[in-house]
């Protein structure tokens, strides 16, 4: 929980996982909740930061990827998202890569069902 610190944006409903920030130390990654985007809390210094005002599984949506699963993964050097509401497309399943601070989609169930059809 933070203690005097504040998230830049309203972050009900939001996401979070422990992530290697740019110089090696672990941050908190939030996302989504009420409003887009993707903040960076440093337990250690205090420090907030707005990393992306937007996510990509965020386009299209009528506001922030509430309640969407977050997984850290290869000691915290990259994450996966998923699910959520509020978006047309919550099946999808995002990456995001500390190192290069970029997204890749993986997989969208509606696509590969309705390409079968």
């Amino acid at each position: 929980m933070l203690q005097n610190e504040k998230l830049i944006k309203n972050r009900i409903g939001s996401s979070c996982g422990l992530i290697k920030g740019k110089d090696g130390s672990p941050v908190v990654a939030i996302i989504g909740g009420v409003q887009t985007g993707m903040e960076l809390w440093n337990t250690k210094t205090g420090k907030v930061e707005l990393l992306w005002e937007e996510i990509p599984p965020e386009v299209g949506g009528l506001g922030g990827l509430r309640y969407a699963e977050m997984l850290p993964i290869k000691n915290g050097s990259e994450l996966i998202v998923y699910g959520g509401i509020d978006r047309s497309d919550s099946d999808e399943i995002w990456k995001y890569s500390v190192e290069n601070n970029n997204w890749t989609k993986y997989f969208s169930c509606y696509n590969e069902i309705f390409a079968k059809l």
